[in-house]
């Protein structure tokens, strides 16, 4: 019979197993606590959503507008007469272009027909040529006081018109022209005379010269377009075609003789009226 007191008694071994257990008991919880988080986390990754592309870069901003030389500062470089007036805000768009106008008419301010012929158109040159030898350019250039510019573009293509201002005496021309270049050189330039209507100085008025000339132009052009048998005669007109009207170099005459009315060309005028400005009559 066994011995009750030796049954109680506990094994070494089976306390030994018991506390293993307890031990794998809380170091499996424990081990559950860090690899659940782990688990949760690994999860999420999968789960979040796939991050959006970056915008594209905007557009790079567009180059800055061509500047220009203000003419203040090309009137100075290229030594122009003090007797031109030229506007800023009535100054072409292009250095080449502010250049060429500048020094087109800063001939005439200086009287010096040998710098300016080359600008010419052929018509234009051959007149000057008739007036640099009789000497009329030089008489008609020396009272000029004063010559104020204004440029506009016309049917696509610059016009320049000159106010040429003496003691007692204020007349005009008006001129197409076309210049190229880079920067302040100009590689190409030409100036054509365009057509002027009769007494034009008493006709213009307002800030737009060149404006109310090619108006008063155009309506004269209409009129001449019209039948002999609509047309009826005025004293403008009458008086236009009295031989004096046309002689002694002044009046309705530039002082440099611009083209004249109805191909009545006074001495040293030019030989015939070209077309409106930015017209197809005009070059």
């Amino acid at each position: 019979m066994t011995n009750r007191n030796e049954t109680m008694q506990p094994r070494p071994d089976a306390d030994a197993l018991r506390a293993l257990a307890r031990t794998a008991g809380i170091v499996g919880i424990a081990a559950s606590l860090l690899v659940a988080p782990l688990a949760g986390c690994g999860g999420e990754e999968e789960e979040a959503p796939v991050a959006a592309a970056p915008p594209p870069p905007p557009p790079p901003p567009p180059p800055p507008a061509p500047t220009v030389t203000p003419i203040a500062q090309l009137m100075k470089e290229l030594g122009i007469s003090d007797k031109i007036r030229f506007p800023e805000e009535k100054a072409p768009a292009t250095d080449p272009e502010r250049v060429a106008v500048l020094r087109f008419f800063d001939g005439f301010a200086k009287s010096q027909p040998d710098g300016i012929r080359a600008a010419m158109a052929a018509d234009d040159a051959a007149v000057l040529d008739a007036m640099k030898a009789t000497g009329a350019f030089a008489s008609a250039c020396a009272p000029v006081t004063r010559i104020d510019l204004a440029t506009k573009v016309v049917n696509g293509k610059g016009v320049v018109i000159a106010v040429f201002r003496t003691k007692g005496q204020v007349e005009a021309q008006l001129w197409n022209f076309k210049a190229e270049g880079e920067g302040k050189k100009v590689t190409s330039q030409q100036f054509t005379s365009v057509y002027q209507p009769v007494e034009i100085m008493s006709r213009l008025s307002g800030n737009d010269l060149v404006g109310a000339w090619v108006a008063v132009a155009e309506a004269e052009r209409k009129v001449a377009t019209e039948p002999d048998e609509v047309l009826k005669p005025t004293a403008k007109v009458e008086e236009q075609e009295k031989p004096e009207a046309s002689e002694g170099g002044g009046g309705g005459d530039g002082p440099i003789g611009a083209p004249p009315m109805r191909n009545k060309p006074p001495p040293g005028g030019i030989d015939k009226p070209k077309g409106p400005p930015g017209g197809p009559g005009s070059r």
